[in-house]
């Protein structure tokens, strides 16, 4: 029997407080409606995707048009990602187990792939189930059963 272990991304294996909330606070600024840090962290935690996060921030705006300048921001912000004291070893010590991995993230591919190379751990995955792969997100268990079919049909996450 194959042994896996699923992993979520943001604040468990990555501390990406900063990435996420600083972007959602650089999208409200540039819209002209500041808003406060403890409204983007209520956001962020309510487990909405980006989408319906700005569809509820700004229901009279474009959510493309956020959504694009929110990736902006993150992709010019990579420094803000941090991977937790010991998630590497662990992630190494799972690996020379035998035991497959995989993360399941209500966030998108590139940007899941962008901070996981960033913070050095994406090598270590079988599979990411990321918000393209699924149609009800986390915390529906759609993200865990899809990471539980693809270990045949998924050799290298990137």
């Amino acid at each position: 029997m194959t042994k896996a272990v699923l992993f979520d991304v943001d604040g468990t294996l990555l501390d990406t407080y900063e990435f996420i909330i600083r972007a959602y606070e650089h999208v409200a600024e540039k819209e002209g409606a500041p808003i406060s840090r403890s409204t983007a962290l209520l956001y962020a935690n309510l487990g909405y995707t980006m989408r319906q996060t700005y569809e509820k921030l700004f229901p009279k705006k474009d959510p493309d048009t956020l959504l694009q300048e929110h990736c902006k921001f993150q992709e010019e912000s990579m420094d803000l990602v941090k991977t937790f004291p010991g998630v590497t070893k662990t992630l190494q010590t799972l690996k020379d187990k035998g035991i497959k991995l995989a993360t399941v993230t209500n966030r998108t591919r590139k940007s899941s792939l962008a901070t996981m190379q960033q913070a050095g751990i994406l090598n270590m995955f079988d599979a990411l189930m990321c918000a393209e792969d699924v149609i009800r997100p986390n915390p529906a268990p759609e993200h865990a059963l899809a990471a539980l079919r693809a270990w045949g049909s998924i050799a290298n996450a990137a």
